[in-house]
Parts: structure tokens; C-alpha cells; sequence
């Protein structure tokens, strides 16, 4: 199951709307930016967050979509840590 549920807030800037999609890693969510218009922006969450494997895998692909620029790829804007329930 999700972590996060609608309306939580995380980091006190994102406020989830909802769980969009998961995969082997984490759960997909909508959520708006506070600090920005309500601006919709989706977040990642590991499921296993205390997993080492895991988290090399999400450091490297944070590392690669903050590099990389292409239209259809998605941009980081932030990366935050937020404390498991």
C-alpha cells in the first residue's frame, strides 16, 4: 500500500493529491507545490527506504534526470527527504 495519503504534507511544501502509479522501487504521487502557485509536480517514494541498494539506485537516478534535458523526460525541480510513517 501507499506511505502517503491525500493530503499529507511533505517537507511542509508538498501536499499529495493522491498515488498515480508504483514500480519495483516506490510509489508515484500527485501532489501540489505550496511554495509555488499550487503548482502539480509528482514525487517518488522508496518502499524500502532503509534498503542501501535501493537508495544507491534512486541517488543515481536523481543524479541522471537532474543532468539530463530532453522534452521527453521528466526535470527534477527538488529532491527531499521525508520520514517514513
Amino acid at each position: 500500500l501507499p506511505q502517503l495519503a491525500v493530503g499529507d504534507i511533505v517537507a511542509d511544501q508538498y501536499e499529495i493529491k493522491g498515488c498515480i502509479a508504483h514500480g519495483g522501487l516506490g510509489w508515484v504521487y500527485l501532489a501540489f507545490d505550496k511554495n509555488v502557485n499550487d503548482r502539480p509536480v509528482v514525487l517518488k517514494g522508496l518502499v524500502h527506504s532503509g534498503d542501501a541498494e535501493a537508495q544507491a539506485i534512486a541517488m543515481a537516478e536523481r543524479q541522471f534526470l537532474a543532468e539530463v534535458t530532453h522534452p521527453g523526460i521528466v526535470k527534477i525541480y527538488n529532491f527531499v527527504e521525508h520520514a517514513d510513517k
